[in-house]
């Protein structure tokens, strides 16, 4: 069984003025290691997924802002990465992750940042879970973490909500289930490292490993 866990991470053009990649996905990749795994931390460079057969990754994470060119610099690593989807490669999408690549990977993750999504200011913010069948949500307590509490993505048809927020009552996935075809997950807490000093917020990110890699 493989065990390497690729950990994408923005490097220009998928990088942005407000999130912090590089430590979010260092912290990841040492939970990855707790979990077992080998992970491979590598910035969105177009020859990034070069070395990588689909059949020795256990797991492919992305912490990246949307920047796919229209120059042609990065078709090679588009159809690397159609490939990987095509596999049943699981995913991790964190935070602005979901909608990092366009094409195979965006109708995996099942959901975005869109025209009318928002956010309250950055901050001590309350999540809960919303399935409590899914093994990743099933009795996962409610937590604060200081994060961004998204809302109003663009979801598709098909996503299973597993973590919501709740904004003036209302209730907004945060967390969910993709539609695939691999195991997929769309996890949109993670806006810098401080997220993961929440003890609720680093269980989340343990279950979600757990499943993906079952």
């Amino acid at each position: 069984m493989p065990r390497t866990a690729l950990v994408l991470v923005g490097h220009h053009p998928f990088t942005d003025p407000w999130h912090d990649d590089a430590a979010v996905g260092h912290l990841v990749a040492l939970e990855l290691a707790r979990a077992g795994l080998d992970p491979v931390l590598r910035g969105t460079m177009p020859w990034a997924l070069d070395e990588f057969d689909p059949a020795d990754l256990a797991l492919l994470v992305v912490k990246a802002a949307p920047g796919t060119p229209d120059d042609g610099t990065f078709d090679a690593f588009d159809e690397r990465l159609t490939a990987i989807v095509a596999a049943g490669v699981p995913i991790l999408a964190l935070h602005q992750g979901s909608g990092a690549f366009r094409g195979a990977y965006a109708a995996a993750v099942g959901g975005r940042w869109g025209a009318h999504s928002w956010h309250p200011p950055l901050g001590d913010t309350a999540f809960r879970a919303a399935d409590d069948e899914h093994p990743v949500s099933a009795g996962l307590a409610p937590f604060t973490a200081y994060d961004e509490g998204y809302a109003g993505l663009d979801l598709d048809e098909g996503i299973r909500p597993l973590v919501v927020v709740e904004h003036d009552g209302v209730p907004f996935p945060v967390v969910w289930q993709g539609p695939g075809p691999s195991r997929v997950l769309v996890d949109t807490l993670g806006h810098d490292a401080r997220s993961f000093a929440s003890e609720g917020r680093t269980d989340l990110l343990r279950r979600e490993i757990a499943w993906l890699t079952a």
